[in-house]
């Protein structure tokens, strides 16, 4: 879970080492999440509580799920590194 007090530094963090994460449709988070059109859109965003819960459970209740948000998770951050940054 990607709290809203904190910046999107943490989500890049969480995402670069495969850490299934839910993040809240905001803006920073936004702009991380959709850097790179030829990725997948990211699924585990939310709007409420109502949605943060139900991605909980979901991810709590799906390994398959967990091990796919944190491939994805990871590809995305690639788009960060000092590599591709350098580009």
């Amino acid at each position: 879970l990607c709290v809203r007090h904190k910046p999107g530094q943490r989500l890049g963090n969480y995402l670069s080492v495969g850490i299934p994460t839910v993040v809240w449709r905001e803006a920073g988070f936004m702009d991380i999440l959709e850097l790179d059109p030829s990725l997948p859109e990211y699924p585990a965003v939310v709007e409420d509580e109502a949605g943060l819960r139900i991605w909980l459970e979901r991810l709590l209740g799906n390994a398959t799920l967990r091990q796919e948000l944190g491939d994805l998770g990871v590809r995305i951050a690639e788009g960060f590194s000092m590599r591709r940054m350098a580009e």
